[in-house]
């Protein structure tokens, strides 16, 4: 802490050198003070927590200057004390002011980027929505080509045990074709016999008779022999076709469950994809919820920032406007003091009315300096006393029109 070393050097050699009211000194402890604050005691004040109170007690400091009558050397201390706090609220407001536009300035970067992401984020979600939807779609239209192909199989199942029932048909009415064929066979051979034995026996009118009808018997069973080898030429051809159909359809239906398979591979490979769609959309919405709220942590606490730098800024101001005013009245006091002599005056009030009464300042004058005089003892005696920025360019003015009129 160099510079409150040099305070202290300071202090020390006002002790000595001086041993009654002068302005320097005083000027030279505020000065000093206020660069001791600045530079070396903020730190303390925001570590510890205690700027509100140092806050209070620099107000107070300032408010003891024209409660207390204080000897020369306790009023250079007061003053060093009060200026060390007010350079420390000082360092404090413009520090904030400064940390609060880097930080304004890193949170803007990280809502930018944060904003950058969100769009990448949405994009990427509409992107998979898109994605998702077709799948869907892609899905459905395979379950519906899957629910063909399987309504196509069964009838196609169905067809075939037709066919085998058929065919099974087909394979009894040839083994009874095959029976009636040798029935015929013997039939034929029988007749045949009968009729060698009438031509061999003597011709009679009975003979005759009997012949023709085996002649007629011989014929229809010729002719039953030829419609059953038709026949079993037609169911022939007709099981030949059937075997075909059969051996065709038994390979369509190998087909159908090779593509019903495939179709059952893709549709896993879809719900795969899709679930994985769902998941990385989940992913990625979890993400935009996190970068939002990342983005409201950090605007709450900007907005916390702001509003205590606003505050300190407020007090700051508020305690820069009492300052002012109160050491231009005591500038204004001492000026009324340097000239009091050869009157033993010495307060303000008497002091205003002396100079009144010998006529070296106006009415209007003495009136503003009461006006201000009773406002400096309300803030001393009520610490809830505002002073506003009006009344410090007014005992300014009033400083100067008393200069000028005392000089």
């Amino acid at each position: 802490m160099p510079f409150s070393l040099l305070l202290l050097i300071y202090l020390i050699f006002a002790f000595i050198s001086h041993d009654k009211f002068e302005l320097l000194p005083l000027l030279i402890c505020a000065l000093v003070g206020l660069i001791c604050g600045y530079f070396d005691y903020n730190r303390y004040l925001v570590d510890k927590n205690i700027v509100p109170i140092v806050c209070v007690l620099t107000v107070i400091l300032f408010s003891s200057l024209y409660i207390v009558d204080f000897n020369f050397n306790m009023l250079l201390v007061v003053v060093a004390l009060a200026a060390l706090s007010m350079g420390a609220m000082i360092n404090i407001v413009l520090h904030s002011t400064h940390i609060l536009k880097k930080k304004s300035s890193e949170l803007q970067a990280i809502m930018d980027q944060s904003i950058q992401t969100i769009w990448e984020l949405n994009y990427q979600n509409s992107q998979l929505s898109s994605q998702n939807t077709l799948l869907e779609t892609n899905l459905a239209t395979i379950a519906n080509e899957k629910k063909s192909t399987e309504a196509e199989l069964l009838s196609l199942v169905k067809n075939t045990a037709v066919m085998q029932a058929n065919l099974k048909e087909i394979s009894q009415s040839r083994q009874d074709l095959e029976a009636e064929k040798a029935r015929l066979i013997d039939k034929e051979r029988a007749l045949n016999e009968k009729l060698a034995q009438q031509n061999s026996a003597k011709h009679t009118e009975d003979n005759a008779a009997i012949a023709k009808g085996l002649k007629e018997e011989l014929e229809h069973t010729l002719r039953a022999l030829l419609d059953n080898e038709q026949e079993k030429t037609v169911n022939a051809a007709k099981l030949q076709q059937t075997q075909k159909s059969l051996t065709v359809q038994t390979a369509e239906k190998g087909k159908l469950e090779e593509k019903i398979q495939e179709i059952l591979k893709e549709q896993n490979a879809l719900i795969a994809s899709t679930t994985a769609l769902k998941y990385e959309k989940e992913t990625i919405q979890n993400r935009l919820q996190a970068v939002q709220n990342e983005i409201d942590f950090h605007k709450a606490t900007n907005q916390k920032n702001e509003q205590t730098i606003a505050s300190l800024s407020l007090e700051n101001r508020k305690l820069r406007i009492n300052e002012d005013f109160l050491n231009k009245w005591l500038e204004t006091e001492i000026l009324l003091i340097k000239h009091a002599y050869p009157s033993n005056a010495r307060t303000p009030v008497t002091l205003i009315n002396h100079y009144n009464d010998i006529g070296k300042i106006d009415r209007a004058l003495r009136d503003d300096l009461h006006e201000l005089r009773m406002k400096r003892n309300d803030k001393n005696h009520k610490l809830n006393t505002k002073i506003y920025e009006q009344d410090v360019r007014k005992v300014e003015e009033c400083y100067n029109r008393l200069l000028k009129r005392l000089s």
